[in-house]
């Protein structure tokens, strides 16, 4: 679907004592290198200048035949190679003019051609031998052309008969019988030979004419070894090319009543031709070649009657040849030589005796504007422009949707930038045609045809032939461009109201224009020149003005888009790069590796080298420009380009030049934004269905706008099979957050609701039986109740369901089990207890009626209430079935064990009135159970409600809640000496629970024992308590028999456990100390094996530091335990690395043990602080000032000797080193950090409690008399 158009033009002329008879292009600096006249001139591409190169005249010393035949430019070895008819082989270095006469042929050399690479040579002598050269001409091989042989890939022969047996087609078993015709050569064949090589330099043919005067191709290897003969082909005339690629030899053929192209395999047999568009004997066609690329043929045409040259360029696609361009040279020379650019594909260089052409081809697509609702897109084929409209149907090539037939070759053709329905075809011959499409027949037809007539001054144009870049600027005015040298003018053509054709302004330009195209949002057309220049052309001023800045390299696609609100220019360069640009901005590479682009309003379109197709949003330069960064994209075939795009759909030509359609799932989601915000429901839903858009989205897009219009969208949906479909797919994700995030990136102020799904499905429903005709829409109904997945509503489906009457209850069933299992169901039914309704649905199910018929019966007969129990019991529905069975007093045994199964009894009792003796039974059972779960003063209520006094009051008892005993035990009828029991029993249950004071109170209140309440208090350890105690009864003895005992003897305990406390600690701190040491030595003694305790930091640090190889063997071991621990919880984890933790001598991580064992014995004593401020005073009240002072002063010594140590405990080094956390903030980096810093430190600090890295906190609550201060 592409056209290949001319974008550059470059022509030179030659002075006429110049003209180039032969000529050559240096690949280094793009210089001509000509011959003319015995001398060899040099033509600079830059400047136009001619010098002298070589003259033949001045060797005469060397050669004396002033006739070349070939010429080269090596440029590594920055030669030019000359080979002269004579067999003269000239090498001339190019920047010291020294000749060489490195070979030469005796018999002449009629033919010459190099390899690609430059490194083989074959010379056609004038003996019609074959020579083989090497690049430095060292011959390889030589052969006779007319050498009978076949070569060596010689075809094997199966004895399939004799050819006068085999078929002959038409003319029957005569032809074999026949007598061969005289052969006469091809009409002008020129009999010079012909060589071609293959792309790979490999192979190479030669054509020759054989004795038997026909032409015969020959095909021999590198080597120069015959490798094929082609095939007797009548009419076979001179010209020959090799297609780069290597599948196809191709030549010429004339035919009594055809000349065409025809193709050969590398075996010599024919593969395929084309016609060409002549009748017999017109032309004479001396040279075809292939461009590097292998997808252009160039077809040199000469008309036999007349001095008119014209070059073809044939491509192929989809098995169709297409002529693309006609380019006619009307000079009476017909020295024309023509040749393809060995690097740059799309080149031709072309010589007409005394001028010099350069012409730059490049491939587009001709579509007509995307403001036009038709998407035409025309694909010319020589005289013939195809159209197809891709808006109707996709048509693949070549056929298409409408043909339009012109009499000549069609050069180029463009479509107004308007909506206007025309088209402008230029033809090879200089004129042009207008075409507008008629409305009636919907076909194009011809409005005007003419030549174009100048009314100011004419630049030495002939013709509209040498114009290039054509624009259909406005409806009035065309624009194209013609090169002058190194600069281009350009033409301002009207369009008149007569039809007529006028050029009436022109505008020169200072440089080579590589691209044209209009601004999209005025009348004015952009220009690139060949330095990236950006110039902008006002035509109504007929004046260009800076555009921006200048590209950073030439782009021959220019495309005009709006981002945001600024007007934009995208150039796509030979080299795959995209940039964008726009007056205030600078050049900007949007993405590189791109093979095609398509701009539409609102999106960029693109495919990548990656074979990817991305849809970039225009909304402003920063998403532009994040395009290259981003991943994602439609994965496409390899080598597809972008026809066209049309609303949701982009059309795609496959390298084989097929179609196909995709719709890109942004520019879809963009299409339906604009539905759904004009609440065109029925046009989004039908586009959703096609392109498979989760229906959610029509929720989701704007739900305050859906529930707004859900009238607007029932009415539009009038479908109720789409409502169904609809209400069947909503789920409660939120797809513009999920699935479409990447289409709603710019964030939404959009409501969110939590109960989508249920919400939907009540508006729905009400918008439906809001309407006259709502008994048509059950189906939608039915799927709103069963998409709420409630078994009320469905229970409500089934009601609708039966009584339905537009629609049958069988037909409203059938559709149910659609969407609800039919046993489900069944159940729900069941539930209804609507027995005809059950038996109905059952007959719908596989269920057998010998089971549910007798079933059904069965509850038929039984009571209303114990029915409804016992359906709901078999629907598992307890609570339903409790409150059924609860109105049924003869099954309260039933009810009852109900209850106890299902552990209904909160429920049960709800149903009972108090007052009723089944609430005391149900309350007893309650109570029962909470005695079993150990819920003890719950039970005590609950048996309290129940009346069952004696229980209430055991399980206050086992509660151990006295004053609820207490209450319980006023209502019941105990003799004194039962409470006495009952109170023992309460004060030893008390005791056991070391609840101290709340025995000494009921021995008090209920038994009044001072004795054994001071007692008690004694042995709780409050002294306040048992001194008051002791004085309100009136019992000072107590003071000297309980509690000041006691409170001595707690003295004592205290001052034991603080001398225990201070000798643990100077012995762990000791060792602590000793241990460190022994690490710093154990390091500097080592000093290269510190790097194995690195490696491996669990090595045990024994005190003798000789047993090192012992610890050696241990650590494999323990590292063997260590895998087979690694399987374990996590919490026996910790239970295993705390047995680590050994006060062991010698043992790993002693020193993290004694941390540990020194914070233990710290905050055991400031434990002690409040206990040994109590128990001061209460020496103090009994004048022991001495016991007190010392207990004091004990307990501050030690704590002060403590704290002096804390520093030296956890020292800097154990407080900065890292702890390996594996926490929900851990990051990956810190945990690997954390872990080589342990490694590297030789510890392992996480084996300690988190408290116990850091030293306890000394301060706390004053707990010192000032009054002993003294004293000490």
């Amino acid at each position: 679907m592409r056209n290949l158009s001319v974008s550059r033009h470059i022509a030179l002329n030659i002075p006429e004592s110049n003209a180039f008879s032969q000529f050559t292009v240096d690949v280094a600096t793009g210089d001509i290198l000509g011959y003319s006249e015995k001398t060899v001139y040099k033509l600079s591409a830059k400047s136009g200048e001619v010098e002298c190169f070589l003259s033949l005249e001045e060797l005469g010393h060397l050669t004396t035949c002033y006739d070349i035949i070939g010429m080269n430019v090596n440029s590594v070895s920055e030669e030019v190679c000359l080979v002269l008819a004579s067999g003269d082989i000239l090498t001339v270095e190019s920047y010291s003019k020294e000749v060489e006469c490195v070979g030469s042929v005796d018999s002449g050399v009629s033919a010459v051609q190099w390899s690609p690479d430059e490194e083989m040579i074959v010379l056609v002598t004038g003996k019609e031998s074959i020579i083989t050269m090497t690049g430095s001409f060292d011959p390889v091989n030589e052969v006779d052309f007319h050498d009978d042989s076949f070569g060596e890939k010689q075809f094997i022969t199966v004895g399939w008969g004799k050819k006068e047996t085999q078929f002959h087609g038409s003319e029957g078993k005569a032809a074999a019988r026949a007598e061969e015709k005289p052969v006469v050569p091809s009409e002008g064949d020129d009999t010079v030979p012909r060589v071609s090589w293959r792309g790979d330099g490999s192979l190479y043919c030669v054509s020759l004419l054989h004795r038997n005067n026909f032409r015969q191709i020959k095909i021999f290897n590198r080597e120069g070894v015959l490798q094929y003969t082609s095939e007797y082909v009548p009419g076979l005339e001179m010209s020959l090319a090799w297609r780069p690629s290597g599948n196809l030899i191709a030549s010429t053929q004339t035919l009594p009543n055809k000349h065409q192209v025809i193709f050969f395999e590398k075996n010599g047999l024919r593969h395929g031709e084309f016609s060409l568009p002549f009748v017999p004997q017109e032309v004479h066609i001396p040279w075809v070649s292939w461009n590097c690329d292998s997808d252009v043929l160039a077809v040199l045409c000469k008309k036999k009657n007349s001095s008119q040259s014209f070059l073809q360029l044939w491509t192929s696609n989809n098995y169709h040849w297409y002529l693309k361009q006609n380019l006619l040279f009307d000079d009476n020379e017909l020295n024309l030589k023509v040749q393809w650019d060995i690097e740059i594909s799309l080149r031709l260089h072309v010589c007409q005796g005394s001028r010099y052409m350069r012409y730059d081809l490049s491939w587009g697509t001709d579509y007509s504007s995307i403001y036009c609702s038709d998407a035409d897109v025309a694909v010319i084929d020589g005289e013939k422009l195809l159209l197809t409209s891709f808006r109707n149907s996709v048509i693949p090539p070549p056929m298409c949707g409408e043909t339009l037939t012109l009499p000549a070759a069609i050069s180029t053709v463009i479509f107004s930038s308007s909506t206007l329905h025309k088209l402008c075809v230029i033809m090879c011959n200089g004129d042009l045609a207008i075409f507008g499409r008629e409305e009636v027949k919907n076909e194009h037809v011809l409005i005007s045809m003419g030549q174009l007539l100048w009314e100011c001054e004419n630049s030495g144009i002939k013709h509209c032939l040498n114009m290039h870049h054509w624009l259909w600027l406005t409806d009035e005015v065309l624009l194209s461009t013609v090169s002058v040298g190194c600069t281009s003018v350009l033409i301002n053509i009207s369009l008149l109201a007569d039809g007529s054709i006028v050029i009436r302004k022109t505008l020169n330009i200072p440089g080579s224009i590589v691209s044209l195209t209009k601004l999209c949002t005025s009348s004015a057309a952009l220009i690139q020149l060949s330095d990236g220049q950006m110039l902008k052309y006002l035509p109504s001023e007929n004046k260009t003005e800076q555009f921006g800045r200048a590209m950073p390299e030439p782009c021959t696609v220019m495309l005009t888009c709006t981002v945001g609100d600024t007007e934009c220019a995208l150039g796509l360069t030979n080299r795959g790069n995209l940039y964008v640009t726009s007056e205030d901005r600078d050049p900007a590479l949007v993405s590189s590796g791109i093979t095609s682009v398509f701009v539409l309003p609102k999106f960029l379109l693109m495919v990548t080298s990656q074979h990817t197709l991305c849809c970039v949003k225009l909304e402003n330069f920063d998403c532009l420009l994040r395009a290259q960064h981003e991943k994602g994209g439609r994965r496409v075939e390899r080598g597809s380009r972008i026809v066209v795009a049309v609303d949701t759909r982009v059309v795609l030509q496959m390298p084989r030049g097929n179609l196909e359609t995709v719709t890109p799932r942004t520019l879809v989601l963009d299409v339906a934004a604009r539905y759904l915000n004009a609440a065109n429901y029925s046009s989004a839903f039908e586009l959703f269905r096609k392109q498979r858009i989760n229906l959610n989205l029509l929720f989701d897009h704007d739900p305050e706008r859906f529930l707004s219009n859900i009238d607007n969208f029932v009415e539009d949906l009038h479908n109720p099979s789409w409502l169904s479909l609809f209400l069947s797919e909503l789920s409660s994700e939120d797809v513009v957050q999920t699935m479409y995030a990447a289409s709603y990136s710019g964030g939404s102020t959009r409501k969110v609701f939590d109960d989508k799904v249920n919400l939907v499905c009540d508006k729905i429903r009400e918008a439906i039986q809001k309407r006259d005709d709502a008994s048509l829409y059950l189906f939608p109904v039915l799927t709103s109740y069963v998409r709420k997945n409630n078994k009320d509503d469905l229970a409500c489906a089934l009601k609708e369901a039966k009584a339905s009457k537009h629609i049958s209850v069988d037909e409203a069933l059938k559709y149910l089990f659609y969407m609800v299992d039919v046993n489900e169901m069944y159940n729900i039914a069941l539930g209804l207890y609507d027995f005809d309704l059950v038996t109905l649905v059952a007959s719908k199910s596989t269920k057998d009626p010998k089971e549910y018929l007798p079933f059904l019966n069965e509850l038929r007969r039984l009571e209303p209430n114990y029915q409804k129990y016992t359906i709901d019991k078999y629907l598992k529905r307890y609570k339903s079935a409790l409150s059924h069975i609860s109105k049924c007093p003869e099954h309260f045994d039933e009810c009852l064990e109900l209850i106890k199964t299902h552990k209904m009894y909160s429920e049960a009792l709800q149903l009972f009135n108090k007052s009723n003796d089944l609430y005391c039974k149900v309350a007893e059972a309650y109570a029962d159970y909470l005695i079993a779960e150990h819920k003890f003063h719950d039970a005590g209520i609950m048996y309290e409600r129940s009346k069952k006094m004696e229980k209430a009051l055991d399980a206050y008892q086992r509660s151990l809640d006295w004053q609820e005993a207490s209450i319980v035990l006023s209502q019941l009828n105990y003799s004194e000496n039962q409470e006495a029991d009952f109170w023992r029993n309460m004060v030893a249950d008390l005791v056991s629970n070391r609840r101290y004071t709340d025995a000494a109170c009921v021995l008090k209140d209920f038994l009044n024992d001072a004795e054994e309440t001071v007692a008690v208090l004694t042995q709780g350890h409050c002294w306040c308590e048992a001194v008051r105690i002791s004085y309100q009864s009136k019992r000072p003895d107590l003071l000297e028999t309980h509690v000041k005992p006691g409170i001595l003897e707690h003295k004592d305990h205290i001052v034991h456990q603080l001398n225990n406390a201070s000798k643990s600690f100077t012995t762990y701190k000791a060792r602590l100390a000793a241990v460190r040491e022994e690490k710093v030595k154990l390091k500097e003694n080592l000093g290269d094996a510190d790097e194995e305790i690195n490696v491996h930091p669990e090595n045990e640090l024994f005190s003798d530091t000789s047993s090192i190889a012992a610890s050696t063997l241990r650590t494999s071991r323990t590292d063997s335990k260590a895998s087979t621990r690694s399987s374990r919880s996590s919490k026996n984890r910790r239970k295993q690395e705390r047995k680590l933790l050994s006060l062991k001598e010698g043992s790993k991580h002693e020193d993290l043990a004694l941390v540990q064992a020194l914070h233990q014995q710290i905050t055991i004593c400031l434990n002690l602080k409040d206990e040994v401020g109590m128990l001061c005073k209460m020496l103090l009240r009994f004048g022991r000032d001495a016991d007190a002072a010392a207990l004091q002063h004990l307990l501050d010594s030690v704590l002060s000797e403590m704290q002096r140590s804390t520093d030296e405990i956890w020292s800097a080094d154990l407080l900065l080193q890292p702890v390996r956390s594996f926490g929900p903030d851990a990051t990956t980096n810190s945990i690997i950090e954390s872990f080589n810093a342990g490694v590297s430190s030789g510890t392992n600090l996480h084996l300690l409690e988190p408290h116990v890295r850091y030293p306890p906190t000394m301060t706390g609550s004053q707990w010192k008399l000032q009054i002993l201060e003294n004293n000490a």
